[in-house]
């Protein structure tokens, strides 16, 4: 599972049986008491931001000290800038990728495999494409089952356009809501640590009902994401989804957030 928030990590911390636990990084620099919910015996993974640009240089001491004090097994990287970085310190931890990396054909997955201990497929590639990229010869690859999936990455902050810049870089939940002309309600999240928005979908990513056919093809990992999720939704996803595990039943009628999108995985990239 992966947390971007101090809830949401409280949480998932309260779960038995997850194999990782993916942690936002900037969880740390906003909440001095988060380290404090990793808990022995669970394996965690620090998550890097999804944008690495020059003003997010003032960050890496922090990230580099989280990394160094024994508590992370490894790093999720959203970017080769953030490969890069780990490469430059000498990092000798587990490396995996997040979809945002590059992995839609046979040659990037070679490459990628050389070079990580993981992969997260891409969301863009339907159910025959994935099949055709046959990842069974590939021991370390992972598949996202759920989660709020961005829509968006903009340097342009919708907070400093309506009103101003409030440089608040201790709050997870500096939140705008768009809405278009057939009443869709997007979230916008501020992150004012990187001076970034990452604009949301409606409704989350949700592949409940193609539960057998995912589990057949023996991923290394399924994983489910929360990033706008409260402590209330985030408990109701992770309750059904064991549900579902457990069951390996296609459920389709009970998803406890009330619309879903199957995403890609039926249509692809158009």
């Amino acid at each position: 599972m992966l947390v971007t928030t101090y809830e949401q990590l409280m949480t998932v911390s309260q779960v038995s049986g997850i194999d990782r636990i993916y942690v936002d990084a900037d969880m740390f620099l906003r909440e001095s008491s988060a380290r404090r919910l990793l808990l022995a015996g669970n394996e965690y993974f620090l998550v890097l931001p999804h944008i690495f640009r020059k003003r997010s240089y003032k960050y890496l001491p922090a990230y580099e000290k989280l990394l160094g004090d024994g508590c992370f097994a490894g790093v999720l990287v959203r970017n080769f800038e953030e490969l890069e970085w780990l490469c430059e310190i000498g990092y000798t931890g587990r490396r995996c990728s997040d979809y945002t990396v590059y992995a839609w054909n046979h040659a990037s997955l070679q490459v990628l495999s050389g070079e990580l201990d993981g992969i997260t497929l891409p969301l863009e590639l339907n159910r025959r494409e994935l099949d055709r990229l046959s990842t069974a010869q590939y021991s370390n690859v992972s598949f996202v089952l759920y989660g709020y999936i961005p829509l968006m990455y903009s340097a342009g902050c919708v907070r400093k356009t309506l009103e101003r810049c409030i440089k608040d870089t201790t709050s997870a939940d500096n939140k705008y809501h768009l809405t278009d002309r057939y009443h869709n309600v997007f979230t916008v999240l501020q992150n004012c640590a990187h001076c970034y928005n990452v604009l949301y979908n409606t409704v989350p990513l949700s592949l409940h009902g193609q539960i057998e056919g995912i589990v057949e093809k023996n991923y290394n990992q399924l994983r489910l994401d929360f990033s706008i999720e409260d402590e209330v939704q985030t408990r109701a996803v992770i309750e059904y989804y064991v549900h579902c595990m457990a069951s390996r039943q296609n459920e389709r009628e009970k998803f406890p957030c009330g619309e879903f999108t199957n995403g890609h995985y039926k249509r692809g990239v158009e």
